[in-house]
């Protein structure tokens, strides 16, 4: 029986071990009058959403403006979505799975109430971000990246997300800039280390 409980507890903490996905923050940059920014009008319909794309009603030019029928759609504004970089919130932040959102709270107050003791074992471990550049995880990234922009659209009522693009970011070691970069490749060397996939930028529209 000890063999069992043993085995129970190794795989216990091997489950604990793994970080928890990058939390991901989207904000609305409103279009129009802006003192009419506050009255948005949430919606409980998922929008439309187009990575590098729109419907036929909708034409991006070489500066980025959308052309649009007016009599058919009125445009929101655009929506980012980008990594919470807020280190000093581990454990208190929302993050995109659920069953985290319940754990790591208590988890991170016993660890910081023990003084980082609780560090040296598997239990915060779930609560740390983290920058993983597998497969796996980019997709992950991804996925959330759009959840978070979807659900940004429909608190001001959007029910179209066109163009949406993925942006990355990279950290020069040594230094304190972040620059963006290409979410082509992901690459880490000696001097530095890029992690695509890191934020997203869109257009909101809403159909007349």
């Amino acid at each position: 029986m000890k063999w069992i409980a043993s085995l129970g507890s190794l795989a216990f903490a091997s489950l604990l071990a793994g970080c928890a996905s990058t939390v991901f923050e989207a904000r609305a940059d409103l279009a129009g009058d802006f003192h009419r920014h506050a009255e948005v009008h949430p919606t409980d319909k998922t929008p439309h959403l187009y990575i590098e794309n729109a419907p036929d009603d909708f034409v991006l030019s070489e500066d980025g403006t959308v052309h649009f029928d007016k009599a058919k759609y009125e445009y929101l504004g655009k929506i980012y979505v980008r990594r919470n970089f807020d280190q000093w919130r581990l454990g208190f932040v929302n993050f995109n799975e659920t069953w985290r959102r319940y754990y790591c709270p208590p988890a991170m107050t016993l660890t910081y109430a023990s003084g980082f003791l609780l560090g040296l074992t598997p239990l915060p471990y779930p609560c740390f971000y983290e920058v993983s550049n597998s497969a796996r995880r980019l997709e992950e990234r991804k996925r959330n990246l759009a959840y978070a922009a979807l659900e940004r659209g429909m608190w001001i009522g959007a029910t179209h997300i066109i163009y949406a693009t993925y942006t990355g970011i990279e950290y020069p070691q040594g230094q304190g800039q972040v620059k963006q970069i290409d979410n082509g490749g992901a690459i880490s060397t000696a001097s530095q280390s890029q992690y695509p996939y890191m934020g997203m930028i869109s257009h909101a529209f809403r159909k007349k």
